[in-house]
């Protein structure tokens, strides 16, 4: 009886000590491309958004219009970077990733944006929405297969 309750002491502990490096593993990896998500918006930097997109990526945005590829979904950002976009914010206020498969998650945030200017120049009052994104592992990287860009209103 004492080497059981010896051995179930022991894979106790072993699983304690296995817990948090799986808790670090694809999922923790993935997280990072939405805080490089959120980054690279505020600082307006267009080449670096685009560079969390795969290739062959589709993204759609809150207009519902559907942009391919990594090239198109970089310049659509430059041109909302340097205009309507040009003084935002956004805020990032939960996610959620689901593995699908080790190298393949999909990702929800939800997000607040402050601070874009109406056509008249006042600011539009903050709003809210949700992203959903299928990430891939892309060589060491996770990256932006696709994406879906959706206001939430209130």
């Amino acid at each position: 009886m004492r080497d059981l309750v010896r051995g179930v002491l022991a894979l106790l502990l072993l699983s304690l000590v296995w817990l948090p490096s799986s808790a670090a593993g694809p999922s923790a990896e993935a997280v990072v491309l939405v805080d490089d998500f959120v980054r690279s918006f505020n600082a307006h930097d267009a080449k670096g958004f685009g560079l969390l997109f795969t290739d062959d990526a589709d993204w759609v945005s809150v207009a519902g219009i559907r942009v391919k590829g990594r090239t198109n979904i970089q310049a659509e950002h430059h041109e909302a970077f340097t205009t309507f976009f040009s003084s935002a914010t956004l805020a990032l206020l939960d996610r959620d990733v689901r593995m699908v498969k080790p190298d393949v998650a999909v990702i929800h945030f939800n997000w607040e944006l402050t601070g874009q200017p109406d056509k008249e120049g006042k600011l539009r009052p903050p709003r809210r929405g949700i992203i959903t994104i299928v990430a891939i592992k892309h060589e060491s990287t996770w990256k932006i297969s696709a994406g879906q860009n959706t206001n939430l209103f209130q």
